[in-house]
């Protein structure tokens, strides 16, 4: 009876010996990477009148595809105009 039981359980054993072995190897060879950036904006673009400078940065944003975007001086951004811009970028948004 336990030679019986033992030959159960071997194969049952062997799946997850062998499971454990290539979930760990999977997890190890799949590193996540967070990038983050953060941009100083300067008075809102100078108030809306450097519309030049702001093309630029949409252009920059969408070729770094960042996870997380911090902007400083959203001088004169309404909830409305940050929202627009945003949907210049290459990245997924938060909904408000």
């Amino acid at each position: 009876m336990k030679q019986k039981t033992s030959q159960q359980l071997l194969p049952l054993l062997l799946i997850f010996i062998f499971s454990s072995i290539h979930f760990s190897s999977v997890a190890q060879h799949t590193p996540k990477s967070l990038k983050v950036i953060s941009y100083n904006i300067w008075n809102g673009f100078d108030w809306g009148k450097d519309l030049k400078r702001k093309d630029k940065l949409i252009t920059w944003m969408n070729t770094q595809k960042p996870d997380i975007l911090a902007l400083q001086e959203l001088c004169g951004y309404t909830k409305e105009k940050l929202l627009a811009d945003a949907k210049k970028w290459d990245i997924i948004m938060p909904k408000f």
